[in-house]
């Protein structure tokens, strides 16, 4: 039966006006608001006033310690000098009375905290008195102990036991040599300061859900007034078409009364009624020319891979060097490439680039540079002679005004020598020792100005050296606050995969990026490729 209650009490709340539900709404918007706003202010006030409490009692504390300052404690324990004790005593007492303390007392703990010996106490003994020198077979708070044994300046503490509810804070007391002699405590009555703070919680409180409950009355009958009666006749309204339109009834427009949102929607529906057909219409078309554009990107992604090596060729079996590379485009097809071949029996040429935009228009012109790089490269020319020619083809009947940033490099694997140059690419990076970046002249992209001059450099490697080649979708690769993944994080990774094989290192940056990425869009292509020289793999 409390089953059917509630499944009933369910079923007609969902049934109900929107004017039953948006006053509910409002009624537990408003109560949840005031809640949540009292238990703001009673923590925020409850903290406040935690921390003026201890601020307050650190001061009253160091100022009762800073009496024995010149006095030894253990000279007016033992009695010796009443007259010093009695000096001491009185301007204990003056703190005590002048900050309207509770107690402000001063002790000597035993090493074993089980017990403490009396210096001074100034504030009314309810039960007994404590007397000079004695010695109190009491627990002592872990927090005095922390003090006494110098492990913190001071520490707070609140405590209920027979001497009352009470904040307290301890200081050292120090002798003239710097050592520690004993403990000032100095207490408040917490009762009275807990009951008043909860006093004014309450009254402002009251006020806070006072102000909710005004706040809600005017809300609820500007509401009713300006928005549900037009959304409810506007509903109305669409139900009569929904019937005229099951019976074959032409639509009769709705009277427009309002300017605002409500005659907007209202005019929205009227243009809705006569344009249904044709958006209909419209959306199949556009559904049929995304699915004939989805497939048409699919057959481009298709010839782009096929166009990159694949990694299956016998030369790449040569022990005197592993190679691996790989291209993760942003869209299916990418603006990014690499490519790797024989210039001879004893020469590997290696080279990526990252074209201007993405998508067709890039893939096109990249599948472009690439023929004409590989081309000129094959003609056994200088590195410096293949970029110019292949900037120089590229800039005639560039309409686009598309450019592409490229490496390219020669390496000799019988000697180890790595001749290189660049175009506006990033340097790659060298593993000597470790990790580091190749000096290289940057020189301009390809395609933008014709007759430009690229310079070549070189660089010994030596057995077991690698170089990466990467773009730069690598290190500005973004995670969801925009932050770049830098080229420290990829030098810092790849020093600590600098041992492991080439496809070992793609993978681990592969990894790290699509990590510090999370759930963001990837927003350019990532292609790497890892060459490692050795005469001896096995």
């Amino acid at each position: 039966m409390e089953i059917n209650d509630r499944e009933g009490s369910g079923s007609r709340l969902r049934d109900a006006s929107m004017g039953r539900k948006l006053t509910v709404v409002f009624i537990s918007c408003v109560v949840g608001f005031g809640i949540l706003v009292c238990l703001a202010g009673y923590w925020r006030n409850y903290h406040k006033e935690q921390k003026e409490n201890q601020t307050y009692l650190l001061r009253c504390a160091r100022l009762a310690s800073e009496i024995f300052l010149q006095s030894d404690v253990e000279e007016l324990v033992s009695d010796n000098s009443r007259r010093l004790y009695l000096q001491c005593k009185k301007e204990m007492d003056h703190i005590q009375t002048d900050m309207e303390l509770k107690y402000v007392y001063t002790y000597i703990p035993e090493e074993d905290g089980k017990s403490y010996t009396l210096v001074m106490v100034s504030g009314k003994i309810q039960e007994d008195r404590w007397k000079q020198g004695q010695v109190m077979d009491e627990t002592v708070p872990p927090e005095v102990m922390d003090v006494y044994e110098g492990r913190k300046e001071s520490c707070f503490r609140i405590s209920r036991n027979r001497y009352g509810y009470m904040a307290s804070m301890f200081c050292p007391v120090y002798d003239s040599d710097g050592d520690i002699q004993a403990v000032t405590g100095a207490a408040l009555e917490r009762g009275a300061i807990v009951s008043g703070f909860f006093r004014e919680i309450a009254w402002v409180s009251v006020l806070i859900l006072a102000g909710c409950l005004v706040f809600f009355f005017l809300l609820r009958y500007f509401s009713f007034q300006y928005v549900i009666r037009p959304v409810t006749e506007l509903s109305e309204h669409m139900e009569h078409f929904v019937k005229d339109r099951e019976e074959g009834r032409s639509f009769n427009q709705i009277e427009i009364r309002s300017r605002d949102e409500i005659g907007q929607m209202t005019a929205v529906f009227n243009r809705m009624a006569g344009d249904l057909e044709y958006y209909v219409k419209k959306t199949a078309d556009m559904a049929a020319a995304a699915e004939k554009e989805r497939t048409e990107m699919e057959a481009a992604r298709r010839i782009q891979k096929a166009s990159l090596p694949e990694g299956n060729d016998p030369w790449k079996e040569d022990a005197r060097f592993r190679l691996y590379a790989g291209m993760q485009p942003a869209r299916q097809v990418g603006g990014d490439f690499y490519d790797y071949f024989r210039v001879s029996e004893d020469s590997l040429a290696t080279v990526i680039g990252d074209v201007s935009g993405k998508g067709i228009t890039a893939a096109l012109f990249m599948m472009r540079a690439m023929t004409l790089i590989r081309g000129c490269m094959l003609e056994g020319k200088e590195l410096s002679q293949v970029l110019e020619q292949v900037n120089n083809e590229l800039c005639d009947r560039n309409t686009e005004g598309m450019f592409v940033t490229v490496f390219v490099g020669i390496l000799n694997l019988e000697t180890g020598r790595y001749r290189y140059a660049g175009a506006g690419h990033q340097p790659p990076y060298v593993c000597r020792e470790e990790f580091e970046a190749l000096q290289l002249d940057p020189g301009l992209p390809l395609g933008l100005f014709e007759e430009e001059e690229y310079a070549c450099a070189e660089a010994d490697l030596r057995q077991g050296e690698s170089i990466f080649l990467y773009t730069d979708g690598v290190t500005e690769a973004m995670n969801e606050e925009k932050e770049l993944w830098g080229e420290a994080r990829m030098k810092e990774l790849l020093n600590l995969h600098k041992d492991s094989d080439c496809e070992e290192i793609a993978r681990a940056i592969s990894s790290a990026v699509a990590q510090f990425a999370k759930e963001a869009k990837q927003s350019d292509d990532i292609t790497m490729l890892v060459l490692k020289y050795s005469k001896e793999f096995i």
